[in-house]
């Protein structure tokens, strides 16, 4: 254990429904069973995290949609309260903040993160925006897959079959990230969508323990190669590359 370096991103989807069906995400074409993580295991989590003073990324997120989920707010003041050095990310598409919501957030969050890509996100986004000050706007992180961030196919779970797409030769996600979806289910990396690689279950194990095991710790390696038979499917290129297809 000691010569295996822990994650600097958890993602724990705490519930899986999400409300756009995006075109550059796994949502827009494929359809998921509705999963709740219990709030116990949540909470059972962020107390071990706290245990080991972990001072990384925490975010409610896989593709999910967080404002969704009523039990956001004590999720998030739980995790505020017990992990003061983590940096706590939201991923939401905007569609359902408030001003009032946004301010009842802002203590407990680091950043939010939001993908504008999508009008309707877009729109929502300038809504809020409009009536922030100067330091709250500071807090929303936009980006952008059309003007500068790279596009994956998230291992085949979006159809792009552009011949200018090809794969990363080494790949930080599964070293870096431990993602937890809403079943529980502990996936290689945030691009698997379909649980296709799948070590471990929180509701069944403790999740270090997934973490620090022999299997995926191996398979962990092999994602930083991108050597696992997960990575052959995932491809990468430039929007402009591939808009027509979309």
């Amino acid at each position: 254990m000691q010569n295996i370096k822990l994650f600097r991103t958890i993602e724990i989807e705490i519930s899986s429904p999400c409300n756009l069906r995006c075109k550059t995400c796994p949502n827009g074409a494929n359809s998921r069973p509705y999963g709740e993580l219990p709030l116990s295991v949540i909470k059972d989590i962020t107390l071990k995290l706290e245990d080991i003073e972990y001072t990384g990324v925490f975010s409610p997120h896989f593709y999910n949609e967080p404002l969704l989920d009523k039990r956001l707010i004590e999720i998030l003041s739980f995790a505020r309260a017990h992990l003061p050095r983590a940096k706590i990310f939201l991923f939401t598409n905007f569609t359902l903040m408030t001003v009032t919501l946004f301010r009842k957030l802002l203590p407990l969050v680091n950043r939010f993160i939001v993908t504008i890509d999508e009008p309707v996100i877009k729109k929502a986004v300038d809504s809020i925006t409009k009536n922030l000050n100067q330091d709250e706007l500071k807090m929303i992180h936009k980006r952008s897959i059309l003007t500068n961030n790279s596009f994956s196919n998230r291992a085949g779970a979006v159809s792009l079959n552009s011949c200018r797409m090809k794969r990363l030769t080494t790949c930080f996600f599964s070293k870096d990230y431990m993602t937890i979806d809403a079943f529980g289910d502990v996936h290689l990396c945030c691009n698997d969508y379909h649980g296709e690689a799948v070590y471990g279950n929180v509701l069944e194990r403790n999740f270090l323990d997934i973490w620090f095991s022999p299997d995926y710790s191996t398979a962990r390696e092999e994602g930083f190669q991108s050597a696992h038979p997960l990575c052959e499917k995932c491809k990468w290129g430039k929007w402009n590359d591939l808009i027509g297809e979309l």
